[in-house]
């Protein structure tokens, strides 16, 4: 296959990866300088970018509806935190991790039960 023909497509995110709540998005902030070094496919309304400036990672999200276009980052963090996720959103074990600022987190580690009888 070629690229030209149209059947080659990037990668895909996993469905339900983003879901609401799960990953802290903030407003993009202005860079003169970004290089972008990985990105899924922009056949979705929804593009995620694993980026790098001044030595560090972030990932932007790119969401298109119509002529509206909204872009977000998981702002900057430590280089491991920010590749955890991006790893994340294509494949995640069956469990529920949410990211902030202190790192992902298992969702039995957001609501830990009382295992006392």
């Amino acid at each position: 296959m070629r690229w030209e023909e149209g059947d080659l497509h990037g990668r895909h995110v996993r469905p339900g990866a983003d879901v609401r709540g799960a990953i802290k998005w903030d407003p993009a902030v202005g860079r003169s300088r970004v290089r972008v070094r990985d990105c899924t496919c922009e056949c979705m309304p929804v593009v995620y970018e694993l980026c790098m400036a001044g030595g560090l990672s972030f990932i932007r999200k790119t969401t298109r509806v119509g002529v509206n276009v909204k872009v977000e980052e998981f702002t900057t963090r430590p280089n491991s935190r920010v590749h955890d996720l991006w790893n994340s959103l294509f494949d995640l074990p069956n469990k529920l991790v949410r990211f902030d600022s202190s790192g992902p987190q298992s969702d039995a580690e957001q609501h830990p039960t009382d295992d006392k009888g």
